[in-house]
Formats: structure tokens, C-alpha cells, sequence
């Protein structure tokens, strides 16, 4: 889907106003927004450069998760990579996994320690969690897709995620 259908179905559901209110721009940027791109251009036709085209520039001049998992975050959810097929999978990926689970499992006992040590978890400490589950939960869900996909079969014949008769 091209960035200026994203926007046109997202405002269609709102209306061009509410959302030209919400950004503080006029109803005939929306609009412009809501246009098909030229050929070869990041901009629209009508010239004005939409948000979503922004925030792709800024993702591909600082190739930082963290903007795209804030982004998820205002959303509810947060960023996953999807693996790749020709991704490295094999006992090294699951040992740096369980390698997270027992850091993140370490991270938790230490929360545990400071509740009983003042009753709380202070803001730091709550943001040391966050950063370290928003890492387990990318990392945990590109597991699960590479398991799901066949990734770590490599015994002979593999079908490459493809389902294999049961052996009986």
C-alpha cells in the first residue's frame, strides 16, 4: 500500500477536518496528502511531502527501532521484526534467546529485591524493565515466527517450513 492510500483510508474513517485540526494544517493539505504520488518521487503530486512519507525518511536516514517502536507503542502494541529466511538459525540464535530469558528473568529478581528492600520500584528501575521487555518481546516473537516458518529444521530433507508427513 502506497503511504498516500494509508492516509486517505485512515482519514476517511475521521474526516479531512478532525484530522487537519489535529495537526493544526488545513483541510487542502489532507487533501493533497490523500493524492497518489508521482512517478519515482517521495512527494505527492500535488508537491506536499505527507507524514508518513516523513517519518519513512527519518526511519531510513537513522534506521533506528526505537522511533519505529515508539510509533507501535502510541499504537498498543510494539515492533517485531520479521526474520529473515536466509537469517543464521541455528543453536548460537537459541542460546542468545535463552540468554535474554535468563537476563530478563535476573532483571525481574532484581526488581523483586528492591520491593523488598524500600517497597517500590522507582521510575529508573521501571524504565531499565520496559527497555529490557520491549527487547524480549522482539526477540521472543522473531523466535516464534522462525520456528513457525521451519527455520530451525535442518535435518536432511527439510522443506523449508513447508509441512512434512508424520512420521508413524
Amino acid at each position: 500500500m502506497k503511504s498516500s492510500e494509508a492516509i486517505q483510508q485512515a482519514v476517511e474513517g475521521v474526516g479531512v477536518k478532525k484530522v487537519a485540526a489535529a495537526m493544526n494544517v488545513s483541510s487542502s493539505l489532507v487533501y493533497k496528502w490523500c493524492e497518489g504520488a508521482g512517478e519515482g518521487t517521495a512527494a505527492d503530486a500535488s508537491g506536499a511531502l505527507n507524514p508518513l512519507d516523513r517519518v519513512a525518511a527519518l526511519w531510513d536516514s537513522t534506521q533506528n527501532v526505537d522511533l519505529i517502536d515508539w510509533l507501535c507503542q502510541r499504537a498498543g502494541g510494539t515492533f517485531v521484526p520479521n526474520p529473515f529466511r536466509d537469517m543464521d538459525v541455528n543453536a548460537e540464535y537459541v542460546e542468545r534467546t535463552q540468554k535474554i530469558v535468563r537476563d530478563f528473568s535476573e532483571l525481574l529478581a532484581a526488581v523483586s529485591q528492591s520491593m523488598i528492600n524500600d517497597g517500590r520500584v522507582d521510575r529508573e528501575e521501571a524504565e531499565h524493565i520496559r527497555r529490557h521487555w520491549q527487547m524480549l518481546k522482539r526477540h521472543a516473537e522473531s523466535f516464534v515466527l522462525a520456528c513457525e516458518q521451519g527455520l530451525f529444521d535442518h535435518s536432511d530433507g527439510a522443506t523449508g517450513g513447508q509441512e512434512r508427513p508424520k512420521r508413524k
